[in-house]
């Protein structure tokens, strides 16, 4: 997803993060209602409609009766059960968990378009139990949306401020946004966005497109969190993936723009494109690709084609950075590597049209072909050709 339908989704959220919050402080001129228990419901309008002590809304005979309320559904505590139809007003009422301990949705509530967690724990008692076409926003470092061992199926799915999805079952959104989270639960495939804080992800996550953007940063808490046919893009300043000590498989890696790929595992992608990235970081097999700024590879890379294109540098932070079997294709006006004072070899080193080795370190290879080059570092054994310019 381009960034600028990014920013146009988040925008949306925040929209109607707005909307749950006003429905907390609102008042109307109907009355509030609080179940307290099973409840045998007829048709009415409330303010504010309230199930606390594991109240259950049943239905008797075969007409279903439905309750509106105009503020917001509030679930305190027990085991919640819904199986009328409830309505709203003018807009979707939100469905609140906002009191400490836990509630569990034992009926289906398919009315409310936006499920808000902002205190204690709001946990499912079956399968799909909210509206598909909803948001889930759990906010707040007390606030918890515990999966148990179910599937829910919703629009958005927003955790942020130390929020946690919990359980073995996986929840599935178009897109996700995590701002310092902690995903124990599984995601489902859809968007994946990190873009605040620090978020672990200790559960796997199905999505195809992964990005992390300016600030955030997303944690492997596990090896192979991530799909292997994802494209993940780390963009900006202060972005960071963060391997720790694990492993993990994509399609894409993108890193741009200040962006770092940290820790000590490693990272394998059929192709990584690196535009003023800092990778710490391991990289694994595949095809790596310096487009544009100063590139610094302080991990190792063991892809077998290496390209630095006009206007890149990669630089090494330590000596044998790239796989011996490499080989090595700097091209173009700009395009540099930079040994700095470090050592490293490869099967073939091609300098063409432009390009430069540059360093007081040393560039072993096989064979290496010259081409309007110009070589500041050393170079070591081998068969040296110069081949044009």
């Amino acid at each position: 997803m381009r960034q600028n339908e990014t920013m146009r989704t988040i925008s949306s959220l925040v929209a109607m993060i707005l909307v749950l919050q006003l429905a907390l402080g609102t008042a109307w001129a109907a009355p509030n209602v609080t179940f307290n228990s099973s409840t045998v419901a007829t048709t009415s309008t409330y303010n504010v409609v309230t199930l606390t002590n594991s109240a259950t809304l049943t239905t008797l005979g075969p007409d279903t009766p439905t309750i509106t309320a105009n503020n917001r559904i509030d679930l305190q505590s027990g085991s919640v059960g819904i199986n009328v139809t409830l309505a709203g007003a003018a807009v979707s009422v939100p469905l609140v968990k906002s009191t400490s301990g836990t509630v569990t949705l034992s009926g289906q509530s398919t009315v409310s378009e936006l499920v808000g967690v902002l205190g204690g724990t709001l946990a499912l008692g079956t399968n799909e139990r909210l509206n598909n076409a909803a948001t889930l926003y759990v906010d707040g470092a007390a606030s918890v949306f515990n999966l148990q061992g179910f599937n829910e199926t919703v629009k958005y799915a927003l955790l942020y401020n130390s929020a946690t999805l919990n359980g073995t079952g996986t929840l599935t959104a178009d897109q996700y946004a995590l701002k310092g989270a902690t995903v124990n639960g599984n995601l489902g495939t859809g968007a994946l966005f990190a873009i605040g804080g620090t978020n672990l992800l200790n559960g796997t996550a199905a999505a195809t497109s992964v990005a992390v953007q300016p600030g955030a940063t997303l944690r492997l808490g596990a090896n192979n969190r991530l799909a292997d046919g994802a494209t993940l893009y780390v963009n900006g300043a202060g972005s960071i993936f963060d391997l720790q000590g694990y492993t993990d498989t994509v399609q894409y890696a993108l890193l741009y723009n200040s962006a770092t790929l940290s820790g000590t595992g490693t990272l394998t992608a059929t192709q990584y494109a690196l535009k003023n990235a800092t990778v710490t970081g391991n990289l694994g097999t595949g095809d790596l690709f310096a487009i544009g700024g100063s590139n610094l590879l302080n991990g190792t890379a063991a892809a077998t084609s290496v390209a630095v294109q006009p206007g890149a540098t990669l630089r090494l932070g330590a000596n044998n950075r790239l796989a011996d079997g490499a080989t090595l294709y700097v091209n173009g006006a700009g395009s540099v590597f930079d040994l700095q004072g470090y050592t490293d070899t490869v099967q073939y080193a091609l300098l063409y049209n432009s390009a430069t080795l540059s360093g007081t370190g040393t560039l072993t290879a096989t064979q290496y072909a010259l081409k309007n080059a110009t070589v500041t570092g050393n170079l070591g054994t081998g068969d040296l050709f110069a081949i044009g310019g």
